[in-house]
């Protein structure tokens, strides 16, 4: 019985350092990868990197935005907030080993 992992990437410079993981671990029978997709992957400005991942080949389990558009000091702990809201759900849903 393959092991259900969760994976989750926000932006593209820390996806291109965990590739080579997730494409042995999506190539591995021993394995079901699914990748959780947030942040810059999600914005058009960045350039829609989720794109890329779903051509590498990746199945995507879910989509959370997280990536709010201000200036603001409560930036990033509402960014934080938001993505563990979303993963939680996730979690509860895909039930990862």
């Amino acid at each position: 019985m393959s092991k259900k992992i969760l994976a989750v990437t926000g932006i593209r410079s820390e996806y291109d350092i965990i590739f080579p993981v997730l494409k042995k671990l999506n190539d591995s029978k021993d394995f079901n990868l699914k990748v959780v997709v947030s942040g810059a992957h999600l914005s058009n400005i960045h350039g829609m990197t989720l794109k890329l991942i779903k051509k590498d080949g990746f199945k995507i389990a879910d989509k959370i935005d997280s990536l709010p558009a201000t200036d603001r000091l409560t930036q990033r702990p509402q960014a934080i907030a938001s993505l563990i809201s979303g993963l939680s759900q996730t979690i509860e849903r895909e039930r990862p080993d």
